[in-house]
């Protein structure tokens, strides 16, 4: 399997992508079904806001390419405090 290749790589964050194993044993006559996967992560920097955008493609064993044009929007958790007294 080839690794998938970052065309336009994210901004505010960094893209990670390993290698895998999809298991499956719901799949009538392949009982522990096992394929090779590669995933794909995503980690925003510390404070960033907005969105990010990333370019990426996946090469399957028969030479077919496909592009993944992806978007993602970061939303800030509220921080909340805890008065007592």
């Amino acid at each position: 399997m080839k690794p998938a290749r970052v065309i336009e790589a994210p901004k505010s964050g960094t893209l990670t992508v390993r290698r895998g194993e999809l298991k499956t044993d719901q799949v009538a006559g392949c009982p522990g079904l096992k394929i090779p996967a590669q995933v794909a992560f995503y980690q925003a920097r510390v404070g960033a806001s907005g969105s990010d955008h990333l370019v990426y493609e996946v090469t399957n064993p028969t030479g077919e390419v496909a592009t993944y044009d992806v978007t993602i929007t970061h939303h800030q958790r509220r921080s909340e405090t805890l008065v007592s007294g």
